[in-house]
């Protein structure tokens, strides 16, 4: 639903979803081309952690390696956002000394009944114009000027969370 709201907000041409992992880090990626916004979607320990040195580069990388099937392989500037989404309790590896990553936590704390009507209620908003054009103005009017990613990222609880559920995994 988050990633239906940003289509909404800045074209569906800028955004990528996939819950393959080769797509993007495979033999050839012509899908990340131009791309704001990646969704990698339920991705698993497996391919996050075999992938881990690959994402991170990409998360940093001013340029990216475009390889199309029988084209020259070209670069281009990077301007993507990932966004990872995931049931499992560590679908990257978070490494000590990381720098890249912000975790957040989604969960139903409503009432069956009043999630189902929460729900239809942001569906259908996805629908009226003003309602997107509300929120688009509301981020847009918002004054990052004095924002620090580096110094300003959110450790949040589930963030803490990963951290702890690794160093118990790795002894």
């Amino acid at each position: 639903l988050l990633i239906n709201y940003l289509e909404k907000l800045i074209g569906a041409l800028y955004i990528y979803r996939t819950s393959n992992i080769d797509e993007i880090y495979g033999n050839f990626n012509p899908a990340v081309k131009g791309k704001l916004i990646v969704q990698i979607n339920e991705l698993e320990g497996k391919d996050g952690f075999s992938k881990k040195e690959r994402l991170k580069d990409s998360v940093t990388a001013e340029t990216l390696n475009i390889n199309e099937k029988n084209i020259k392989q070209f670069r281009i500037m990077n301007a993507i956002r990932f966004i990872i989404f995931s049931n499992n309790m560590n679908p990257i590896d978070l490494p000590s000394d990381d720098r890249r990553f912000v975790v957040f936590k989604g969960a139903d704390l409503l009432p069956e009944k009043e999630r189902s009507e929460y729900y239809n209620k942001l569906f259908d908003n996805l629908k009226n114009p003003d309602v997107i054009q509300k929120i688009f103005d509301y981020f847009y009017n918002i004054d990052l000027s004095d924002f620090d990613i580096v110094r300003q990222r959110p450790i949040t609880s589930a963030y803490k969370q990963i951290l702890i559920h690794q160093n118990y995994m790795n002894g």
